[in-house]
């Protein structure tokens, strides 16, 4: 049984998010999303969350093929 500590933090998200492809057709992916939440995990939840979505949002020209979804819960 896993439990989350204070300190985690909890992503949740839809493929649409790691689906999203530039003009090339490569798609965002899972070490973009590593990338972007190391570089905004100490702005907390919403900052995560603001990274997140704009490195996505950059990254597909806002072209997104999918719903993209996103939720991030920060445990006190």
């Amino acid at each position: 049984e896993q439990l989350l500590k204070p300190g985690d933090t909890l992503l949740l998200l839809t493929d649409g998010v790691l689906e999203a492809a530039d003009e090339n057709e490569e798609e965002f992916g899972y070490q973009r999303l590593i990338q972007s939440v190391i570089a905004s995990r100490d702005q907390g939840a919403h900052g995560i969350r603001e990274r997140v979505l704009a490195d996505v949002t950059a990254f597909c020209a806002g072209h997104f093929q999918d719903d993209a979804s996103l939720i991030i819960v920060s445990v006190l």
